[in-house]
């Protein structure tokens, strides 16, 4: 960082010549968000970790890219400090970084206005925070860029897990983005060409033949993923009975079952962690281990490339993926299972 931007980063950082007595930092999120939201910070300049540390006391700070780079796949949100020069440089690995990790979200701290970050235009950047506004800006654009692509990050993810079957990752990555039109294990066959039974052969393949938490389950936590967001902006339950489509003694059932308690019981406030909570036991499900995110790319999912700039999200549904299907044997039973070709990550 230039000299200028050195003055604004401790202009942005120091409290208040009217403060009285030592300087206690705000909280950068609440408790239980600031434990459910792993920060990750990439400070390129040694001598502003403590500085930006002030904002966030809770996050983990680290000044080479090789090491951002290793425990950026372990976090929910990288936090990259963008230098005075070389932007065009940092830009291109984090580029590369973003497509081999789709779960975890990207904030670029910078003092420059948006029209000059050309060089991160085409990259899965979901927030722009001004370095002058950091410390009021950062907390919310953090929690935003978690929350608003939260099911579509965690489709794509699903989508490119070595350990799924190929139908299972595209059903999978279906009801995510449309948790209304998918109800039962036939319907979620059904979006991926399949027998129900391919389905529930490969999601107990997936689990080793063990007895545990049923692909009915994971389809009923997808839905309450849509109905927490929904709670978390106020919305009645009335309402998001009628916007999953399905009756209120079935979604009461179903949050007891997956949240511990009614969704009734579940303030606007509380939504968002219990959001968090239920991603992490669906990622848990899908035998991925939260402690270490090393997922392989099998391939981008046509479902939906999107890019993000800025606080925008832009999602393209209308791609449609042909299936080959396995021809039938020669008992002429029905033994179809549909093969997708592999893409690069």
């Amino acid at each position: 960082m230039d000299r200028h931007a050195q003055g604004i980063l401790a202009r942005s950082t120091t409290p208040g010549a009217a403060d009285v007595g030592p300087f206690v930092p705000s909280p950068f999120l609440s408790p239980r968000l600031d434990r459910l939201i792993k920060r990750v910070f990439s400070c390129p300049e040694p001598w502003a970790v403590p500085s930006v540390r002030h904002v966030d006391p809770g996050a983990t700070f680290l000044t080479h890219w090789s090491d951002f780079a290793a425990a950026f796949p372990e976090a929910d949100v990288g936090v990259v400090l963008c230098p005075a020069q070389g932007e065009h440089d940092l830009a291109a690995r984090l580029s590369e970084l973003t497509r081999s990790h789709r779960l975890p979200s990207v904030v670029v701290v910078t003092h420059l206005d948006v029209e000059h970050l050309v060089a991160f235009r085409r990259i899965l950047v979901d927030e722009f925070v001004q370095l002058a506004s950091m410390a009021r800006d950062l907390p919310e654009a953090v929690l935003r860029s978690v929350i608003a692509p939260l099911r579509e990050r965690l489709a794509l993810h699903l989508e490119r897990l070595e350990r799924c079957g190929p139908e299972l990752r595209f059903a999978l990555g279906c009801v995510l983005r449309q948790p209304t039109g998918i109800k039962t294990i036939r319907g979620l066959a059904a979006a991926a060409c399949v027998t129900p039974r391919t389905l529930q052969n490969q999601w107990k393949a997936l689990h080793g033949g063990a007895e545990g938490m049923r692909l009915e389950d994971v389809l009923w936590m997808t839905r309450l993923l849509e109905a927490l967001e929904l709670r978390a902006t106020g919305v009645s339950l009335r309402c998001i009975c009628e916007a999953l489509d399905v009756d209120l003694r079935s979604l009461q059932r179903a949050c007891r079952r997956h949240l511990g308690s009614a969704l009734g019981r579940v303030s606007a406030t509380e939504a968002t962690a219990e959001l968090l909570e239920l991603r992490r036991r669906i990622l848990k499900a899908c035998g991925f281990s939260v402690a270490s995110r090393q997922v392989q790319a099998v391939w981008d999912s046509p479902l939906a490339p999107f890019q993000l700039f800025g606080t925008n999200l832009g999602t393209n549904r209308g791609t449609a993926m042909v299936a080959t299907k396995r021809p039938h044997s020669a008992k002429g039973g029905d033994r179809s299972r549909n093969r997708f070709p592999d893409r690069a990550g």
